[in-house]
């Protein structure tokens, strides 16, 4: 079993940019940690507060990570 660490800016970038390589990975039994350096709550929408932003990308991201077994951390910068 492998550990692979996915590090992105924002939350999405690692399911967006290398979802596949990480699904693929966590079907062989390998260990998957994402990180993401931000929320990515800054590109909030107009009807959304920063905060409720983040909180909505955080959501996104611990779905998906459910759904693969993948250990998610987010830091707050």
């Amino acid at each position: 079993m492998k550990t692979i660490m996915a590090i992105g800016g924002h939350v999405g970038d690692m399911e967006l940019t290398a979802g596949g390589v990480l699904a693929s990975a966590a079907l062989r039994g390998d260990k998957i940690i994402t990180v993401a350096l931000t929320g990515g709550e800054r590109g909030n929408p107009k009807d959304k507060t920063v905060e409720e932003y983040r909180v909505q990308k955080i959501e996104e991201a611990n779905k998906f990570a459910k759904e693969l077994e993948v250990r998610p951390l987010f830091l707050n910068m």
